[in-house]
């Protein structure tokens, strides 16, 4: 454990055995502030939260927006096709 002085975000002074460049001293004091999770993980994969219906759906609306917006872009730079 580290030591610390009055203020809780300033690391303790040199001496103490912490080094500034020390990435094992860097996460044992984040850890001290946030510690890491212990309840359930959540997913970040899509197919967890949405059908494979859905998920076709809103990636066919998003390519038809950005078909779109190109082409908007193109006729604004005066570039023609």
């Amino acid at each position: 454990m580290l030591p610390f002085t009055d203020s809780a975000l300033a690391p303790p002074p040199k001496g103490y055995g912490w080094n500034p460049y020390s990435r094992a001293d860097w996460t044992e004091l984040k850890l001290q502030f946030h510690p890491p999770r212990d309840g359930a993980s959540v997913s970040i994969r899509l197919r967890d939260y949405a059908s494979p219906e859905e998920i076709d759906v809103v990636i066919a609306a998003l390519q038809l927006r950005r078909r779109e917006l190109g082409a908007r872009a193109r006729v604004a730079n005066g570039i023609s096709e």
